[in-house]
């Protein structure tokens, strides 16, 4: 390809993009405009050793995951190294470069003498010429279109691409701290039904004992009921070995010993007027909001400016070389002097430029594909996430009817258990359903914050549908 075709193409696709900024198309506006409001302050991840006492709320949970989740300072700090590495780059595109250089160096000046000591010969100078010198040069890249702007675009896309890892996994580690945390209270109400349902139990048994003694009961009542007790202790046992679990990887997430105990506690209600959110609204959020999502598009961006940078390598490049010399030979003579040039080189012909250039367009076209499976994996996850919305409302209304239903069911029933009217049997089940019911209905409240602290993740914004207000 002759160096006039490469000219004419590089300025169409110039003329095509117009400036950097009319490249960046919508989503990568946002991404670059997410970033920026980021402060520096916000990548550098000081764990501080504050642990959690008594009871400790949900938002409390999430600073703490905030300043020392792991994963979150390792984005921190991958964002930090970007930074650096665009520094970087402005310094050797920009800024000038000085150094000095100091010679200083003897050398016989007069023939040497032979002499011979115990068999060997040996040269003896009998004279000798010293020098010293120094340097000092300066190097300024006057201009470069592939460095100068190309290349330094590139290193400040891949910067802002970087911060925007960071809230991506802000986005995961706050949503895995929610989740956790109402994992907890789940498991922990479980676990406080199911003590109160084995106390009752206990309890049972020692009536229908007694009952069973005096020719009352029979004694197949006492054996379902001792059946039972073993029942849910070992049920009891597994909760609270699910909590101790759970809780250790809250406090890991958190950023705080395993071992630390703390209580999480809720209050938020469901509103009455609580509805799905409809799918089609969220994923237009999310395809606006998504922080992987915008950051792929800024790394594309930062590979199309890659490949500018190749193309604007055939054109010219200048820089400034600045240098002072001094010299001094045994006092005898003395020479200082400065010394300029502007340089300018143009490369023909860089077959090696090609292959990056291919290079840089693969992976554009890795990124795009990515792009493309994560909008429609966003999508899928929304349809799941707003449905799994409707679906613990629903469960949870109904679940609020059969509780009512299976109380008052019991109520009835230990009313007619007293009278004669009605088996034990049938009152033990009455009891078990009303502990189930019971249960139920608090693990659908909890299940439903659940499901919007994962629609919040699956839109990218914070408190969108989860808010603890």
């Amino acid at each position: 390809m002759s160096r006039l075709k490469l000219f004419s193409l590089f300025a169409l696709v110039s003329l095509a993009s117009g400036c950097t900024g009319d490249i960046i198309k919508d989503r990568v506006d946002r991404g670059v405009g997410f970033a920026d409001g980021m402060e520096d302050d916000e990548l550098y991840f000081r764990p501080r050793p504050e642990i959690p006492k008594g009871d400790v709320a949900v938002s409390e949970l999430l600073t703490l995951a905030k300043r020392n989740n792991a994963s979150l300072m390792r984005a921190g700090y991958g964002a930090l190294l970007a930074k650096a590495q665009r520094d970087e780059a402005f310094a050797q595109v920009v800024l000038p470069r000085l150094s000095m250089r100091a010679v200083y160096q003897g050398r016989s000046n007069t023939p040497a003498t032979r002499s011979n000591f115990g068999g060997m010969n040996f040269r003896i100078p009998t004279g000798q010429k010293k020098q010293f010198g120094y340097s000092a040069t300066l190097q300024a890249p006057i201009f470069s279109l592939a460095d100068h702007i190309y290349r330094f675009n590139s290193a400040k896309l891949n910067a802002k691409s970087a911060k925007l890892n960071v809230r991506s996994v802000w986005n995961d580690v706050r949503r895995a701290v929610v989740q956790t945390a109402f994992d907890i209270l789940d498991l922990e109400g479980q676990k406080e039904a199911i003590q109160a349902l084995i106390k009752s139990l206990k309890k049972r048994e020692a009536d229908s004992e007694a009952l069973s003694d005096v020719g009352m009961a029979l004694k197949n009542d006492v054996y379902r009921v001792q059946a039972e007790i073993a029942n849910q202790e070992q049920l009891l046992t597994e909760l609270i070995n699910a909590q101790a679990s759970t809780r250790v990887l809250l406090n890991t997430l958190i950023g705080v010993p395993a071992e630390t105990q703390f209580n999480v506690i809720w209050n938020a209600n469901i509103p009455e007027d609580a509805v799905a959110p409809p799918v089609a609204a969220a994923f237009k959020v999310a395809l606006r909001n998504r922080p992987d999502l915008l950051g792929l598009e800024v790394g594309k961006e930062a590979q199309r400016q890659l490949v500018y940078t190749e193309w604007a390598g055939y054109f010219p490049r200048f820089d400034l070389n600045v240098d002072y010399q001094y010299a001094d030979a045994d006092q005898l003579l003395e020479d200082d002097f400065f010394q300029y040039s502007l340089i300018g080189s143009v490369d023909l012909i860089d077959f090696a430029r090609h292959t990056r250039i291919d290079q840089a367009n693969a992976r554009i076209g890795q990124l795009t594909g990515q792009s493309l499976e994560l909008e429609r994996r966003i999508r899928f996850d929304l349809e799941r996430g707003c449905r799994a919305v409707a679906n613990e409302l629903s469960r949870l209304k109904q679940a609020a009817r059969a509780e009512k239903a299976s109380n008052e069911n019991f109520r009835v029933l230990t009313q007619r258990n007293k009278e004669g009217l009605a088996p034990f049997i049938d009152l033990l089940e009455a009891e078990f359903a009303k502990i189930r019911d019971g249960i139920n209905r608090r693990s659908a409240r909890f299940s439903y914050f659940k499901a919007l602290a994962e629609l919040d993740a699956l839109t990218g914004v914070e408190g969108y549908f989860f808010k603890e207000n």
